[in-house]
């Protein structure tokens, strides 16, 4: 299957995504396209996160972004499988890992829907705090949408509604989220200062949403 077939069945008929999910049809084929699809779109999102710091800050996250959610979702990876498992719902490794890649599809080409409006946001703006936040609530959303994605896969896939499953999902939900929040601040800095000397590690210390709670707090208050 080729990417844009495989971007056209996840966005516009996504029946037939979990259809072949279910069925488990060429699901390493699958997954190898729907790698090439989320890895170049978060490539592409990476630079444009990487535009206040300058060139270097560009091709860096440009790096970083796609090996960090492709680190933090193979560590996920597992939970999700045997919890899903647990829960009742029966499915190969390869069948994980398709709808797994979908979801990262559905994450990444969003992120990369809005790459337009942050790049305009920077041009016009120029704030630095506002462009954090504004990038790491692209992501956030994206994420959520991502996961939605899944949740929708599995319960397809369920033979009847589950609370069980249900609430195992969403701890692993969480569990992800937290995960990969904390591994991207490890992985700092994505979006360079502009009076800043580049960095392609920042080191470790602190708290991604210790961070994102200060920049948050300052922008409330330029406002004031």
């Amino acid at each position: 299957m080729d990417v844009y077939r495989l971007l056209e069945q996840v966005f516009r008929d996504r029946k037939a995504f979990y259809a072949d999910v279910q069925k488990g049809a060429n699901p390493i084929r699958k997954s190898l396209g729907a790698a090439a699809a989320w890895a170049t779109a978060l490539l592409v999102f990476g630079a444009v996160m990487g535009v206040p710091g300058g060139v270097y800050y560009m091709l860096a996250s440009a790096i970083k972004l796609p090996l960090l959610v492709a680190v933090v979702t193979l560590a996920a990876l597992p939970l999700f499988h045997f919890l899903a498992l647990y829960s009742g719902v029966s499915m190969t490794v390869y069948q994980t890992v398709l709808l797994m890649s979908g979801m990262l599809v559905i994450l990444s080409v969003l992120a990369l829907a809005f790459a337009p409006a942050l790049l305009a946001l920077w041009i016009s703006v120029g704030d630095y705090g506002l462009y954090k936040v504004a990038c790491a609530a692209v992501l956030a959303l994206c994420g959520v949408l991502g996961i939605l994605f899944a949740k929708q896969g599995l319960d397809r896939m369920g033979k009847a509604p589950s609370r069980m499953r249900d609430t195992l999902f969403w701890t692993w939900a969480v569990v992800y989220a937290l995960v990969g929040g904390q591994l991207a601040w490890l992985a700092r800095p994505f979006i360079g200062s502009p009076n800043a000397s580049f960095q392609f590690f920042r080191g470790a210390g602190g708290s991604l949403y210790q961070e994102l709670a200060r920049s948050a707090w300052q922008l409330l208050l330029s406002l004031f």
